[in-house]
């Protein structure tokens, strides 16, 4: 298997393809279809492919994935693999460089979204590299059709994130004049779940969850890091990825603000420190930070493990919140979603119910217009009763 893998998972890849080579033995099979992948699924695990988020990667479905891949494009690669995808045309990597510095300066595309795109783009060009289409311009509207009915029977998340990769570059190949035509109109459209946002806490409750964390924060490895992590999210509203790639150069301790530039819309946002917030970091740093590192000793939030290096931004604390409400008698189950994002959406609705303008709100939320604001104001409704037309009407 590929390098990027760890040793773990590939031992975990390799015994499930056992246990499906058994089951395709077993029932005289010899390919590998999403039908295919269901019945194993079902039969093997009990498991219903539509009903898997794709957010485990300990997952028959993964290893089965990999195993499609290869069968389909001759090559064993991950669609997000930490390293690219082998490109042998130099023609291609060219390309696909303009393309990075494109989504980076004209599109202003945080980190983030212009690894999707490129990782997206790479798995694109692997396949008519396979199909012996040495050149860009070389594209047509067979080949994008053919492209995308390769992994029609993907699950839908999949679906949507080649679907979506797959857009943006034939977009700017055609803007490039790179292509003749737009094939991005092509790509049939993937209805997504209505992702919901947020139901924000209530504020009882992010009290009750803020006093357990800090009155248990001793009674584990990482206590301190994740109730200062939490209580930032609490009392800033900052997203996570800012959260994680917080460094001590962003907080200036002379004004009691917190200075830093957005991963996700590049946009530069002052917020005060209170004191709260302020000595939960440095009792974190004094307490539980591990000291003496080279190279990130820059980043505040660092793994207490080896290799101690800066949480990465799949770190999830969404257990972690559920665990705390639990033992605090909240019943996590009213509300739609939990994790950091939902202490950010209760910030901007109290806010609000406050009755403090979207402008000001937008600026300490570091939303790029009002706009990404307005999605706060369905939550609103302590200001939204205001707004009842009173009809006099006989009946």
């Amino acid at each position: 298997m590929n390098n990027n893998y760890s040793f773990d998972f590939t031992m975990y890849c390799k015994k499930i393809w056992k246990e499906y080579l058994n089951f395709s033995l077993e029932y005289d099979i010899n390919e590998i279809n999403y039908d295919i992948e269901n019945k194993f699924l079902e039969k093997k695990y009990n498991l219903k492919l539509q009903e898997y988020n794709g957010k485990l990667q300990k997952h028959p479905l993964n290893a089965l994935n990999i195993l499609n891949d290869f069968n389909t494009f001759n090559a064993n690669k991950k669609l997000k693999s930490k390293c690219e995808l082998e490109i042998k045309n130099d023609s291609f990597k060219d390309e696909l460089i303009k393309y990075c510095e494109y989504c980076k300066n004209i599109l202003n595309n945080c980190d983030s979204t212009i690894k999707d795109k490129i990782d997206g783009a790479n798995y694109f060009i692997q396949y008519i590299q396979c199909n012996n289409i040495s050149s860009l311009e070389d594209i047509t509207k067979d080949t994008v059709l053919n492209y995308i009915n390769s992994y029609n029977d993907c699950i839908k998340s999949r679906k949507i994130y080649l679907n979506y990769t797959l857009r943006n570059f034939l977009n700017y190949l055609f803007l490039e004049n790179i292509i003749k035509y737009d094939f991005s109109f092509l790509i049939p459209p993937v209805k997504r779940n209505c992702v919901k946002n947020p139901k924000p806490f209530e504020k009882e409750d992010v009290i009750k969850i803020l006093n357990y964390l800090k009155e248990h924060r001793v009674e584990s490895l990482v206590g301190y890091r994740n109730y200062v992590i939490i209580l930032i999210a609490a009392k800033t509203g900052l997203r996570k990825i800012d959260i994680l790639n917080l460094k001590y150069n962003h907080i200036n301790w002379e004004t009691n603000e917190i200075c830093l530039v957005q991963q996700k819309t590049k946009k530069s946002v002052k917020i005060p420190l209170s004191p709260d917030v302020g000595n939960a970091i440095i009792e974190y740093i004094k307490n539980e930070r591990p000291f003496k590192l080279k190279n990130n000793d820059d980043y505040i939030f660092i793994k207490n493990q080896y290799p101690l290096e800066k949480l990465s931004s799949g770190y999830s604390l969404t257990e972690y919140i559920k665990n705390a409400m639990i033992k605090c008698n909240i019943d996590y189950k009213k509300y739609k979603k939990i994790g950091l994002h939902s202490f950010r959406f209760t910030l901007a609705t109290e806010m609000l119910n406050n009755e403090i303008s979207l402008d000001i709100i937008s600026s300490c939320l570091g939303h790029s217009n009002t706009n990404s604001t307005n999605a706060y104001l369905k939550c609103n409704e302590k200001n939204l009763s205001k707004c009842m037309v009173v009809i006099n009407c006989e009946l």
